[in-house]
């Protein structure tokens, strides 16, 4: 037996699935998936639906999901699925069937890369969902009604988190921006308070934020860019607002203070990103060595954020004797920065679930040759 767990953001995403008979993704992901393989829908962490592979993969740009356009499809015949409170949660015997295959990772981390599950895993998961109240019959006879109730939902839930961010932005002091009379920007356009570059910066360090804060991490941004916005929200939101003292120098807490961005647990980094989207990948690594230098007994990893496109000039400079010397090749990886938001959607609504080397499933070590 055979079985992968995916993740759908909503009950919205979960009965379009269901109406076309379809599993989709953005990547070309399905290779190895088999005609007969079970595939478990995850919501809210919860199985929410049981189907099988039942066709070959294929790729189609026919507009179908509401939030964007998933053109790598599976065909899916769908032989389980709950409302909400059937659905089987991940706790128990299921729960310990799925740590047992996660190598060390949460089993979120399993459920985000889709990560196949045979033998006695698979068969626990689905024994276990075919223990539940099978509501399949109802949905499908239901599925108009179900589908606008499921859009209801999702506007109501984009409403409240609007409302929340505006809370927080009164709280905070910062006005809420009047855009009755705003142009539509595009993506990766110029903000008020900067370039487009800085906006490219700003955004994945938000997204590292994001993530970070999904693994149970408290995080902190750079002193230079606390006062800053993303997409009108200020970068600092749910971070800390002073770093723990970390029994350190004053030298050495100026340099961390100016890292982008830091994940800490238990009052301790341990992880370091810096973002270099345009400026040179040298003064970045620069001031990770100059860490390492000042805090050698640290325990951390470090990460450079850089677009695909660099990530040859940032094996190159790690190979710098200057480096090689301090080892920041042994403590420093390169992060793909298109390869972040990414990750970021398929962490959301799997906090508490995740661990902080999810980020590694990203990451790739210095290397002297890349293809």
């Amino acid at each position: 037996m055979r079985l992968r767990l995916v993740k759908v953001q909503d009950d919205l995403q979960l009965l379009t699935c269901i109406q076309h008979g379809l599993w989709a993704s953005k990547t070309k992901r399905f290779k190895n998936w088999r005609i007969e393989d079970y595939i478990g829908i995850v919501v809210d962490k919860e199985v929410a639906a049981l189907g099988r592979v039942s066709g070959d993969a294929f790729h189609s740009k026919e507009p179908i999901w509401e939030d964007a356009l998933y053109p790598n499809r599976v065909p899916i015949e769908f032989i389980w699925a709950m409302h909400r409170g059937h659905r089987l949660q991940v706790l128990g015997e299921v729960r310990d069937a799925l740590l047992s295959r996660t190598e060390g990772w949460s089993w979120g981390w399993m459920v985000m890369n889709q990560k196949l599950l045979e033998g006695d895993v698979a068969e626990v998961v689905v024994n276990s969902v075919k223990e539940c109240k099978n509501d399949l019959r109802g949905i499908l006879t239901g599925l108009d009604e179900l589908l606008l109730e499921a859009m209801n939902q999702r506007e109501r839930r984009h409403r409240e988190d609007a409302a929340k961010q505006n809370r927080r932005r009164r709280k905070q002091g910062v006005e809420e921006p009047d855009k009755r009379n705003e142009a539509p920007r595009e993506p990766g356009s110029e903000t008020t308070d900067g370039t487009a570059e800085e906006s490219e910066h700003s955004r994945f360090q938000r997204a590292l934020v994001d993530i970070g804060l999904c693994v149970d991490c408290s995080v902190w941004i750079a002193n230079n860019d606390r006062g800053r916005t993303y997409d009108g929200t200020p970068l600092g939101r749910d971070c800390i607002d002073e770093l723990p003292g970390l029994g350190l120098g004053g030298e050495a807490m100026r340099r961390i203070r100016l890292i982008d961005v830091l994940w800490l647990r238990q009052n301790a980094p341990i992880c370091a990103f810096e973002l270099e989207t345009t400026t040179s990948v040298y003064s970045g690594l620069l001031r990770m060595s100059d860490l390492l230098s000042v805090v050698p007994a640290i325990k951390i990893q470090l990460y450079i954020v850089a677009p695909k496109d660099r990530e040859r000039k940032v094996m190159a400079e790690l190979g710098r004797p200057t480096f090689q010397k301090i080892g920041l090749s042994d403590y420093c990886r390169f992060i793909p920065s298109e390869e972040l938001c990414e990750l970021l959607s398929k962490t959301q609504d799997l906090q508490g679930y995740l661990k902080p080397d999810v980020i590694e499933s990203i990451a790739k070590e210095w290397t002297e040759d890349v293809s």
